[in-house]
């Protein structure tokens, strides 16, 4: 993850052909992270990929104690719940990423900081904490909000301290340099609102669905990958 922003940062001339290259890199990474626990785990009955569910069986009667037993090894069906909130993940994963790599873009149009995105994208531990609050009744103790309220007052300061003359009273160089501070603020914020539904997606799938969180994170990156190779193919052959 790191040195996929390192990489949005230094290409963000480029905004999409970088985004959709790693996006094509993350669906190679994801396919075979994928292949590789299916097959470490092909002797184990119990391991199944994320978006299959276990399948209920006929339980048979154990004669001498009375007991149910189980026949044969448990079976794994195609759960399309599941999956349809795995691609949603994926899609916010994908937009999440894209919105790092605007604000990069647009703070570097503006002769701005490019960390300034990215401190915008910590706006997403508020919105999980309060998520939690009400989904999973989570409770928030003094640490957490004592950094939920540094984050705010922060994501509060980059908003209001930014330039904010009419374009009547400033050269267009300045102009162009508060277009791009809105822009980082945009595309900041909205990437932290979308990693906080990804965020709350995996929350989902470990509690009710019992999806195990990083193989749930593995395939969040391969739709977001497929999704960044299909346009990356789009965009090549159109030219």
């Amino acid at each position: 993850m790191a040195v996929a922003s390192v990489i949005r940062g230094v290409e963000s001339s480029k905004p999409y052909p970088s985004k959709f290259t790693l996006s094509l890199g993350y669906l190679v990474l994801s396919a075979f992270s994928l292949s590789y626990l299916k097959l470490k785990n092909k002797n184990d009955p119990e391991f199944h990929l994320p978006w299959m569910t276990k399948k209920k069986v006929h339980m048979q009667p154990y004669a001498s104690i009375g007991a149910l037993y189980e026949v044969s090894p448990p079976v794994y069906v195609f759960d399309k719940g599941i999956a349809l909130v795995l691609i949603i993940g994926g899609v916010a994963e994908f937009l999440v990423s894209l919105c790092v790599i605007l604000s990069f873009s647009a703070a570097l149009d503006g002769n701005l900081n490019q960390g300034i995105g990215s401190a915008l994208m910590t706006f997403n531990s508020v919105i999980v904490s309060a998520a939690s609050f009400v989904m999973f009744r989570e409770k928030i103790n003094l640490p957490q909000a004592f950094g939920i309220l540094i984050i705010l007052v922060s994501v509060i300061l980059l908003s209001v301290c930014a330039p904010q003359p009419t374009a009547a009273e400033i050269p267009a160089e300045e102009a162009d340099g508060i277009g791009s501070m809105l822009l980082v603020i945009i595309f900041g914020v909205t990437g932290a609102l979308f990693f906080s539904v990804e965020s709350m997606i995996t929350k989902h799938l470990i509690v009710n669905k019992g999806v195990a969180g990083d193989v749930a994170g593995i395939t969040f990156l391969f739709v977001e990958g497929f999704i960044g190779t299909v346009c990356l193919a789009v965009t090549s052959f159109s030219g």
